[in-house]
């Protein structure tokens, strides 16, 4: 696996440190591998694609790269997931999607929100049954 990252929340990437083979793409400085000192840093995203150990990339870059990034790393023979958003339309999507189908590869929006604290202790307390029958659930942005 390996995580292209402009920025990535350390809360993120800590979730990638159990993983027995893991790369980061930093074209920019050695802060990861200070932070991570047993990752193999890969400079360009050429080096990282063109690598046959890795099978997953996980693209945490800025939005406007997404579409990019996760379609090269598709035909590169590679599972793919995105940090939010996934892409920035809808057709962008839908040609990802199709991209995937076609390559047979895994391809996911990143879900972190469902590890922040308030999530676990919903999910906590639904499990428990502390809030009763739930009957409805609406969400409101």
């Amino acid at each position: 696996m390996v995580l292209l990252a402009a920025s990535f929340t350390r809360p993120s990437s800590q979730r990638f440190r159990d993983l027995s083979s893991r790369s980061s793409c930093n074209a920019h400085g050695d802060n990861a591998a200070t932070d991570y000192p047993n990752t193999r840093i890969a400079r360009t995203v050429e080096e990282v694609f063109s690598d046959p150990a890795i099978d997953l990339i996980v693209v945490g870059t800025p939005n406007e790269t997404h579409f990019e990034l996760a379609k090269a790393a598709l035909e590169a023979g590679k599972h793919v997931v995105i940090d939010k958003p996934f892409a920035a339309s809808s057709a962008q999507a839908r040609a990802l999607i199709s991209l995937a189908a076609e390559q047979g590869k895994v391809l996911a929006p990143f879900h972190n929100r469902r590890y922040d604290s308030d999530f676990v202790t919903l999910r906590k307390l639904v499990a428990e049954g502390t809030l009763g029958r739930i009957t409805q659930v609406i969400f409101a942005l």
